[in-house]
């Protein structure tokens, strides 16, 4: 595995154009591009988000994402960060989740790709756990999560996390994701947030009763599949990914982009992949749950295809980074 280099001075000074232009920070609730399953990048740069530009996004420029995704390298590589106060099953109720049956989502179609990284295609590995999760109840919680004290009454926001999970092989596939931002303004849900609302935080405990239904270990974890990217900035930085030469073509032709190459078009590429909402909770995942695997990731590279009715897909590699 290629090792990455250390934090370079324009990521440093990068951090500090990003702190003159704060909107909100992580302890509070960001704005969301529609279908983002986490702020449009409430983690680019320690736990700052950059400002939208429009209440919906369409404010992420390649730059912008490339520059998010190189900070997201170095935090990766140096693991330093607080760890998730979500580390309890039961969280999900306290906070208004309910499961539902996660059989009943249409097929992906996606054998060709399971098939060409070893993934298992076998129902029994993909649906031993539903990882199905909607915040449909009203209510408060009765603990206590960093500064919320009990007793914080919430709205039932109608976010949706649904995900197969397949712990034997490790292979994160978030399917349906759709935040309180979305589902308050687009679904007819209702605030205030819970304080377990973020993609990141609530896939982690889906991923370890997916793991434990499995009789597997929570840190087998190498692949996170982003299926039909929907939201604004994401498809803008795509967009742009067009512009520089690289159309999107079916999977056995599509383009794999390595975090850490000589081709610096392709770097840069890869890069602004990562720091896009769709790699924003991928990277969070794996910076905060690093005392229950008992490793650290990083991402190395990130696949680029078009799927099944023009859906743009994202595939994002994992591996452990050595000591």
């Amino acid at each position: 595995m290629r090792t990455m280099e250390p934090p370079s001075l324009w990521c440093i000074l990068f951090l500090l154009v990003l702190f003159a232009t704060i909107v909100q920070t992580r302890d509070n609730t960001p704005a969301i591009a529609p279908y983002s399953d986490n702020s449009t990048l409430r983690h680019t740069a320690k736990g700052v988000a950059l400002p939208a530009v429009e209440r919906y996004g369409k404010g992420l420029t390649f730059e912008q994402a490339r520059d998010a995704g190189s900070c997201h390298l170095d935090r990766l590589k140096s693991g330093n960060i607080e760890q998730s106060i979500f580390n309890d099953q039961s969280m999900l109720n306290d906070n208004g989740w309910t499961a539902e049956d996660g059989k009943n989502l249409a097929p992906l179609n996606l054998d060709d790709v399971y098939n060409s990284l070893g993934i298992s295609t076998e129902e029994h590995d993909n649906f031993l756990y539903d990882g199905n999760w909607t915040q449909d109840k009203t209510g408060e919680t009765q603990q206590a999560y960093g500064k919320t004290e009990p007793g914080f009454e919430f709205g039932a926001t109608k976010a949706q996390y649904r995900n197969r999970l397949n712990s034997k092989d490790g292979m994160l596939l978030c399917q349906y994701n759709y935040g309180p931002a979305f589902t308050i303004d687009m679904e007819g849900g209702h605030g205030p947030t819970p304080p377990l609302w973020r993609f990141s935080d609530v896939l982690w405990l889906q991923w370890e009763a997916a793991a434990a239904a499995a009789e597997q270990s929570v840190s087998n974890i190498k692949y996170f599949l982003r299926n039909g990217v929907k939201d604004w900035d994401s498809l803008a930085v795509v967009d742009a990914i067009r512009q520089r030469g690289y159309p999107l073509k079916g999977w056995a032709n599509c383009d794999t982009f390595e975090m850490q190459v000589d081709d610096p078009n392709k770097q840069d590429i890869a890069r602004a992949l990562l720091g896009t909402p769709n790699g924003n909770g991928i990277v969070w995942f794996l910076l905060q749950h690093k005392q229950q695997t008992g490793k650290r990731f990083t991402v190395s590279r990130v696949t680029l295809w078009e799927g099944a009715l023009d859906a743009t897909m994202l595939l994002f590699d994992v591996e452990e980074v050595s000591s």
